[in-house]
């Protein structure tokens, strides 16, 4: 202010041009603090996937099979149908980006929706670590100071039978959390989207790429402490020392902290919406309406609903499967995880240096027959008991790591080139959502279909007769011939950048409202449905019904059974 104070006394003027040749080390201290600012807010939106997707992401998918399905002891269809909540959760990233994309706060489009989503992160985590933490459905006898390893005693006896039900508190505060990490990475993902569409057309997608990369860097940082933290015996493990559940969300908390700083100091978005114009709500919905009408969208949004449905297919006998004839320790697990991810890595670098311009269909047709190959040897060995270790039963994970982002970053892709000007949040959202609801109304088909063969409790894997091998069996068959399904519609997706922006200009001039009509309807239909068969899995009352995926009620449980050993008859499976 001094220096620039036209009307102050001249030797004050003089005074205050001076300080740079007196006390130049002063100077110099400013300008490596405006280098080290300068170089935070540009690497602002890489921080934020590192701590958002990455160390928030894999907070609760880390936790899931240590506590949801080991220490709570939730059955097979409950297990998967919490997966399907959290997508719901997570599909509100369409509505969060709506609002993002149109609805300013305070001038900015994204930075305020970051804060609030971290903010109910905030708010949920610190309900989960205040709450009195339940009693683990299984504990052994031999739990305790100097003699708790699961090799002196097995986790067979239950302790608090009651676990299943005491498990709707965590699964609402998860579901407030995927919310908002919905909320905030809808508006990180809209601001990578315009930052992406500035870059050149030949390296186009390399800012995706370390994005990713830095979300998948978090993500092993997270998997790391929890490896370490959630070992113990009640958690499925062969630890005596661990962290009980509540203690363990703590890391959350300091990472929440550093994002909120993050996303207030360090964030930019100016840069890239100086022409920006606030637009309202209502022609916001007519221009995704009208998206919905091209014929492009229309493909890829079909595609990307049913993708969702054959992933969801996913046998309720897996939990099990994994805990009892396996034997899976969670920092086993949690520690393949690492490897694969750093596969995964290095198979994004590969994909870019390689194969950007290679054939976006071939991709998934190679990913899908590796996958099921490799995954169906490990499981047929497994389950005729020829080979049960929990290292050996990674060993497809580990291999096929190298091509699982692959998908992610071709749709990534794919949206870069269909995101209209103006709503890209919208448009990358809308696909994650509806990837989202595919896997609601696919979870709740799966959990319905499979139920004949009575998977989800734990009689079937203690009694391991050759009936049980078959039913189990089975329902990973299923998996595997649904997958195979989705190489039939590949043709609903452009094959490489440039059929991409011919589909858009296409589609653009022949637009339909019957398209978006029918989808709309599809979409809205499956998710009522799906939403409510997963809901009945969570209360005792309606969990044993087979449309949510049990096997009967009072007198009927267990009477539609099939593959049941013939000396066991309709006697309880579950």
């Amino acid at each position: 202010i001094i220096s620039r104070s036209s009307y102050l006394p001249s030797p004050l003027r003089l005074l205050s041009v001076k300080p740079a040749i007196r006390d130049s080390g002063a100077v110099k201290s400013m300008d490596c603090l405006k280098r080290v600012h300068a170089k935070l807010r540009g690497t602002s939106i890489v921080f934020l996937y590192f701590c958002t997707e990455g160390v928030l992401g894999r907070a609760h998918w880390g936790t899931r099979y240590p506590f949801f399905g080991q220490y709570l002891g939730l059955p097979g269809h409950q297990y998967n149908s919490i997966h399907a909540f959290f997508s719901f959760a997570w599909s509100t990233k369409i509505l969060s980006s709506f609002l993002s994309d149109s609805v300013p706060i305070l001038g900015y489009r994204r930075i305020p929706y970051i804060i609030i989503g971290l903010v109910m992160m905030m708010a949920a985590n610190l309900a989960m670590t205040a709450a009195p933490l339940p009693e683990p459905y299984q504990k052994s006898d031999f739990y305790g100071p100097g003699n708790c390893s699961r090799a002196n005693g097995p986790l067979d006896a239950i302790h608090n039978a009651n676990a299943p039900n005491e498990a709707i508190f965590y699964i609402i505060m998860f579901f407030i959390w995927f919310i908002g990490l919905a909320c905030s990475d809808s508006s990180i993902d809209g601001l990578m989207t315009q930052r992406s569409k500035l870059e050149e057309e030949s390296v186009r997608g390399r800012l995706i790429a370390f994005t990713k990369i830095s979300s998948q860097l978090g993500g092993i940082f997270t998997l790391a402490y929890l490896s370490l933290v959630m070992n113990r015996v009640d958690y499925g493990g062969r630890w005596c020392s661990g962290l009980p559940f509540n203690r363990v969300l703590i890391l959350n908390l300091v990472m929440l902290t550093a994002s909120l700083v993050y996303a207030i100091i360090w964030t930019n978005e100016k840069d890239v919406d100086k022409k920006f114009e606030p637009v309202a709500m209502k022609s916001k919905f007519k221009d995704l309406w009208r998206l919905l009408e091209t014929t492009h969208y229309f493909k890829l949004m079909l595609f990307v609903f049913l993708l969702g449905v054959i992933a969801s297919a996913k046998s309720p006998a897996a939990v099990k499967v994994t805990k009892i004839w396996i034997g899976v320790e969670p920092s086993v697990s949690m520690w393949v995880s690492i490897a694969t991810t750093l596969v995964s890595i290095a198979g994004l670098s590969i994909y870019l240096k390689f194969l950007l311009d290679w054939n976006w269909r071939h991709v998934i047709i190679l990913k899908v027959f590796v996958r099921v190959t490799l995954e169906a040897i490990v499981q047929v060995l497994a389950v005729s008991d020829i080979i049960r270790s929990q290292y050996f039963w990674f060993a497809d994970d580990l291999i096929t790591s190298i091509i699982t982002n692959w998908t992610s970053l071709l749709f990534n892709l794919i949206i870069v080139e269909y995101a209209p000007q103006g709503i890209e949040g919208i448009s990358y959202a809308l696909t994650f959502g509806v990837l989202m609801y595919g896997r609601i109304a696919g979870t709740a088909l799966t959990n319905f279909v499979m139920s004949p063969l009575c998977l989800i409790g734990e009689t079937r894997y203690h009694r391991d007769a050759f009936e049980d091998k078959l039913a189990v069996g089975f329902s990973f068959a299923i998996e595997h011939i649904l997958e195979f399904a989705l190489l039939l519609l590949l043709f609903l997706i452009p094959s490489q950048k440039n059929q991409a922006k011919q589909w858009r200009e296409k589609g653009e001039k022949e637009k339909s409202s019957r398209n978006a009509i029918i989808f709309v309807t599809i979409l809205l239909t499956s998710l009522a449905v799906g939403l409510v068969l997963n809901v009945m899995t969570l209360f005792e009352s309606t969990r044993c019904m087979v449309i949510a995926g049990g096997s009967g009620c009072g007198s009927q449980e267990d009477k539609l059974c099939i593959l049941v050993p013939s000396a066991v008859g309709n006697s309880t499976t579950n």
